[in-house]
């Protein structure tokens, strides 16, 4: 019986171990295709002269280019995101039960879905019964690295657009366990995430 349940640990360590190094990846190919999708590398942005930037503003004068690519670089963010959550869902559900009510589906996603995408358990789950669930984490990985020292509003903007792939993370994780549902993370509070999930 010992034997067993060594394997059964080996064998859910191997699949947490696999699980984040598909997270891992995804975000790495997002962020190489976003960058092979803009029309100039950083660099080259930088050298462009006064006179190339006046004609563009002409062409564009509102920015609404930029703001419709933007926009559907967050929208593919979040896809992204659900897509590698119904993936880790997999495997780490691999030796669950089946859960019978959406309490249980999330206090899954807390504890051992949360730990295998993103190293660590939620610190706070609270419920108002009805349907409602907001899941806090004081130290969120994904954000420990930024500054919480944001002023300007473009800033604060880039940085809620971390929030988007681990929103669709547990909406795609959730999904595949038979929740629908819908994610809005908020990292207004750095290093801090609130989701909630209605």
């Amino acid at each position: 019986a010992e034997d067993r349940e060594l394997a059964a640990l080996a064998r859910r360590r191997e699949v947490l171990e696999s699980g984040t190094l598909l997270l891992m990846m995804s975000v790495e190919n997002y962020y190489l295709l976003a960058r092979a999708e803009s029309p100039f590398c950083e660099g080259e942005k930088e050298r462009l002269d006064r006179g190339a930037r006046a004609v563009e503003e002409k062409l564009d004068p509102d920015g609404e280019e930029e703001d419709r690519r933007l926009a559907d670089a967050r929208i593919r963010l979040e896809a992204v995101g659900f897509d590698v959550g119904q993936r880790m869902m997999e495997r780490v559900a691999l030796d669950s039960c089946a859960f019978e009510t959406y309490l249980d589906m999330v206090k899954f996603v807390c504890k051992d879905f949360w730990e295998a995408a993103f190293g660590k358990q939620v610190n706070v789950l609270m419920t108002n019964r009805r349907g409602l669930f907001v899941l806090k984490d004081t130290r969120f990985p994904l954000i420990a690295h930024v500054s919480p020292n944001i002023t300007s509003s473009s800033s604060a903007r880039n940085v809620s657009d971390f929030s988007l792939f681990p929103a669709g993370v547990v909406c795609g994780a959730l999904t595949r366990l038979g929740m629908k549902c819908r994610v809005v993370a908020d990292v207004s509070e750095l290093p801090k995430c609130t989701s909630s999930i209605q």
